[in-house]
């Protein structure tokens, strides 16, 4: 192999990246997939480049500012508007997810503390072509489209935990199992309130009057929440938890901001190129013997994204009706690129091996293919769960109550015209039910 660093490297990886991503878009597949196939081309499949310390050191910038964007993502009116639905339905696909796969993990090879990593790679959806997917429907304003999306963030916040937690066994890699690891994990917990209370108070007494000054420019705007984003970083290590929890808790504190959306579409841009180098540096990691060396446990892992999880979300989004609740599963039917952060993460500790982070990669790249490749035949799918009597579309019921009123459950009205008749014909609807 020849070690590329720096510049060189990238100016291998990004041309050679942005010709394969406009290759798959052509073909409806996600630009991740073309980062993670730039690695397997140029590292594993020909041996021109060699992971290094230099491109790692991007990568890792990619992560942070991905866990930067996701936070600048949640705002106290969004979680507020994401309702009762979407967090039964997230909290409920997690827990279930996680434990069906915490089943199957040692079947596969994952025993003891690889188990619940095992289950923590299978149980996300990836954020990145979940979104693109919908977007690419207009459908990101439709009930099912913002359902997703806020399942999508239930999960964000579970994979915040998880590298808590995982950055508590780290913490202490020859203690991992009985006190030893339970002393890491509260070290690391303790950890996470001490700094989210910081960043609390900075937040609330200092950075409104900070970028009230700075908002003249919008430079020096974005420049700042870089400046937070980094400094915030730096505080977390000092206090031994992750990179990623520290960039995320800053997005989530300058989310509150009324600047937040402008900081959020000026940091996406530039999260995205480092973030295609961090998954090309994954990708020059997945030797595809390895992960090829058990089909079985490959075929498992991507069957149990891709029919496990939706049929799960299908039963879980019932309310949405039978075309909401398939499109909704369907766009949330892949592992997630936190499932590669997960596996690397572990792999570097020791947890995982490199045949199973390779596995888990592999998986991963396979789900995300199948799934932006069946999206568009959604409607198929549709027609199928309806055959099945998964899911039906709701039907009107008048149900009488024990006061002697009248219940209608299953309804959809539209009003047009939210006048004073409309507004006092909304109020008598939802007493009623």
């Amino acid at each position: 192999m020849t070690d590329f660093e720096g510049l060189e490297a990238l100016g291998l990886i990004l041309p050679l990246a942005a010709l394969l991503g406009v290759g798959l878009r052509r073909l409806g597949l996600p630009p991740l997939i073309a980062y993670l196939g730039t690695g397997l081309l140029l590292g594993p499949l020909t041996g021109i480049v060699s992971p290094s310390h230099s491109v790692d050191l991007l990568g890792e910038v990619g992560i942070a500012l991905l866990l930067f964007v996701v936070g600048l993502e949640l705002s106290a009116a969004r979680l507020r508007n994401a309702g009762l639905l979407v967090l039964r339905a997230g909290v409920t696909q997690v827990l279930l997810t996680a434990g069906a796969a915490w089943l199957l993990g040692p079947l596969l090879g994952f025993t003891g503390s690889q188990q619940p990593i095992f289950a923590l790679a299978l149980t996300f959806s990836s954020t990145v072509v979940a979104v693109r997917l919908i977007a690419d429907r207009r459908a990101l304003d439709e009930p099912w489209g913002q359902v997703s999306v806020g399942v999508l963030l239930v999960q964000d916040l579970v994979v915040i935990l998880s590298l808590t937690v995982l950055a508590g066994v780290v913490l202490d890699p020859t203690a991992r199992e009985g006190a030893g690891l339970v002393i890491g994990i509260v070290r690391a917990l303790g950890g996470t309130l001490l700094l989210i209370a910081a960043l609390a108070l900075a937040a609330k007494w200092l950075l409104p009057r900070l970028f009230t000054w700075g908002q003249r420019s919008l430079e020096t705007l974005f420049i700042w929440s870089l400046a937070w984003c980094f400094l915030s970083i730096l505080a977390a290590e000092q206090l031994g938890l992750s990179v990623e929890l520290g960039a995320f808790v800053a997005g989530v504190t300058l989310a509150q901001l009324p600047h937040g959306p402008e900081i959020e579409r000026r940091a996406a841009p530039l999260a995205s190129v480092f973030l295609a180098v961090f998954f090309v540096t994954l990708g020059l990691r997945i030797d595809p013997t390895m992960a090829l060396a058990d089909p079985r446990a490959l075929a498992a892992i991507v069957a149990f994204a891709l029919i496990f999880k939706p049929l799960l979300l299908v039963l879980l989004l019932r309310p949405l009706g039978a075309e909401g609740a398939v499109m909704a599963a369907l766009s949330l039917s892949q592992l997630s690129e936190f499932s590669l952060i997960l596996a690397a993460v572990a792999g570097e500790a020791g947890l995982l091996v490199d045949d199973q982070v390779a596995l888990l990669g592999m998986a991963t790249l396979l789900s995300m293919a199948a799934s932006a490749l069946t999206f568009p035949l959604a409607h198929r799918w549709v027609a199928l769960a309806r055959r099945l009597g998964l899911i039906a579309e709701a039907g009107v019921e008048a149900v009488e109550r024990e006061d002697g009123t009248t219940s209608i459950t299953g309804a959809r009205v539209l009003v047009v015209g939210m006048n004073p008749l409309g507004r006092a014909l909304v109020e008598r609807l939802h007493a009623h039910g």
